[in-house]
């Protein structure tokens, strides 16, 4: 069902949840992958890690297993937002040979479909409450002060189509 967010709004879902992938452990330019179709909440995670000084990657949705271990060792991510039970149950094929502290699912998911992994799992709700939890506006605004322009934002990487996928480098300024 559509409703309408203002950006207000979407400013203070994004703040708390920057706070709450702070609290998860995620540090300036750590690196934390979305393996997820663009939807609304990948946008808040998305502009949620960055705010936390972080750089966002991607992964896509429709790659193998090998593919996903790829793209998330390649940019050395700390921690994966993934979107369903589905994609989380093909990182599950690849977990161990990853060094992740965290998964964050944007969909609720059986509570079976999160048990033998290695890294902590929680939704992207329970970061949400996190954040909230202990909310300091001033924090936030010191985390986006200390970010320039030419500072690393995202890592696009590209289809593959050509050998292994590279990551395109973006600035916050791109």
């Amino acid at each position: 069902e559509y409703a309408p967010l203002s950006y207000e709004r979407v400013g203070e879902i994004v703040a708390r949840l920057a706070a709450g992938f702070r609290d998860l452990g995620v540090e300036a330019d750590d690196r934390v992958s979305i393996y997820a179709d663009t939807r609304m909440e990948w946008a808040h995670a998305d502009m949620a890690i960055q705010t936390a000084e972080a750089v966002a990657t991607t992964v896509y949705t429709e790659s193998s297993p090998a593919q996903v271990q790829y793209l998330l060792e390649d940019p050395g991510s700390m921690g994966v937002v993934v979107e369903n039970a589905d994609l989380l149950d093909t990182l599950s094929t690849v977990e161990d040979e990853l060094d992740l502290s965290f998964i964050v699912t944007l969909d609720e998911v059986p509570a079976e479909t999160t048990e033998g992994f290695d890294a902590d799992v929680h939704t992207l709700a329970e970061v949400y409450e996190l954040g909230a939890a202990d909310f300091d506006r001033d924090r936030v605004e010191r985390w986006l002060d200390r970010r320039d322009w030419t500072d690393l934002s995202s890592l696009v990487y590209t289809s593959g189509t050509t050998g292994q996928p590279k990551g395109a480098a973006l600035s916050h300024r791109n």
